[in-house]
């Protein structure tokens, strides 16, 4: 009697797990569901244009370092590709009609390789599609993906002796090739690829920096014809500039010294026309100083001037700015946790900002005409939440 009794006290725990199991399976199922990858009801925040929802949010593989947007099937609209940096994978994301995406191919970390970093879009073989140029971090090399009509392919690989994190692609010395610049996960090094005649094989030159130059951005700093390089030092805090004096001659500048007080973390840069001049300027957030730093181009290579955006809470992870067009002002967008602003001037030449919706730290902004409804789109990843969004223009009255 005793062993039957223990019988059915087995039996009861075991129902009573699976019962418990079904719960758990039902209410993840849930939560499935309402971060779809396709845009659900909570998404539609506002209505705009003809019922159209204003954001978008998809989901990516874990930790989003970087999205693409270009038309990868030629079809007319924008497609998205997400490099999950966390996962391993890089995902395509098909643009449809009304600002809808439908999942399309996954390329798993067997194919893509551990921890990827960013990507970037560039038509490498001329052939006029759209091709992928992948920083390979945790693999340390630099990928090429051709877009083919059946798809992208990994066509090739180059290795270098570094983990890179962030990628840029020009041809900076004219020659008809295009060459690849790339920020280090670690070190005191920025990395330019010379493109060789040979298919996607390089000459690799390093430029001095100090510790750490993860994310580089390509600019015509002072106006010359060529394509500068610039970076910020997260380690020390400054920001700089290597001018593109041709001959494959770089000279490095700081446009912002190492502070004397405190480091307050500037990890990356970009640059537009903010001020109308011509000119284009620097800007950089500030993630422990609670600020973006604006620094005014001379045109010459220097700065004119200084300003700050300042951060309403947190401190900003993500920048993107656009000089001003025919539908916006000059334009900066900001990732802060849980939120994106962006930011103009008013004019009594202040920034005002307006919030948007965001997950938790925002980063790789951009502004991209996604639908193609001539107003610029405001695209991210949230890096630390494994989903990425859109919002749709016009960004600001």
């Amino acid at each position: 009697m005793e062993n039957l009794g223990r019988v059915e006290v087995q039996k009861w725990y075991w129902k009573v797990c699976i019962f418990c199991l079904g719960i758990i399976l039902t209410l993840s199922g849930c939560a499935r569901i309402e971060t779809s990858s396709s845009p659900g009801s909570d998404l539609r925040t506002c209505k705009q244009g003809k019922g159209l929802t204003s954001h978008v949010r998809l989901d990516t593989g874990r930790v989003p370092y970087s999205v693409t947007a270009a038309d990868f099937d030629c079809d007319g609209y924008t497609d998205l590709a997400v490099i999950g940096h966390g996962a391993g994978d890089l995902r395509i994301y098909r643009g449809r009609e009304d600002r809808v995406f439908e999942p399309g191919p996954m390329y798993p970390e067997t194919e893509v390789g551990y921890h990827p970093g960013m990507a970037r879009s560039v038509d490498w073989n001329c052939d006029g599609r759209p091709d992928l140029i992948v920083a390979g971090e945790g693999t340390k090399e630099v990928q090429y993906w051709e877009n083919k009509p059946g798809g992208l392919e990994k066509k090739a690989e180059f290795k270098v002796p570094f983990g890179p994190v962030s990628i840029a692609v020009s041809d900076l010395d004219n020659d008809g090739r295009l060459d690849v610049v790339l920020g280090p996960y670690s070190g005191d090094k920025v990395y330019v690829l010379w493109g060789l005649e040979e298919p996607f094989r390089f000459k690799i030159q390093q430029l001095q920096a100090a510790p750490t130059p993860m994310y580089v951005h390509m600019a015509d700093w002072d106006g010359d014809g060529r394509q500068d390089i610039l970076w910020a030092e997260w380690d020390i805090g400054s920001i700089c500039v290597a001018m593109n004096r041709g001959d494959r001659i770089f000279e490095k500048r700081y446009l912002r010294l190492k502070p004397k007080k405190r480091n307050d973390a500037p990890r990356t840069v970009v640059t537009a026309d903010l001020d109308g001049d011509g000119n284009l300027d620097a800007i950089a957030p500030l993630e422990t100083g609670k600020a973006a730093l604006l620094l005014y181009g001379d045109g010459k290579g220097g700065v004119a001037g200084t300003d700050m955006i300042p951060a309403p809470v947190w401190g900003y992870s993500g920048i993107a700015a656009v000089s001003a067009g025919e539908n916006h002002p000059a334009m900066v967008g900001l990732g802060e946790e849980g939120r994106n602003y962006v930011a103009a001037l008013s004019g009594e030449g202040k920034w005002n900002l307006k919030q948007l919706t965001a997950g938790s730290l925002p980063r790789n902004l951009q502004f991209v005409d996604i639908d193609r409804d001539g107003y610029l789109d405001l695209l991210f990843v949230n890096s630390a939440g494994s989903t990425m969004g859109i919002h749709y223009g016009p960004l600001y009255d």
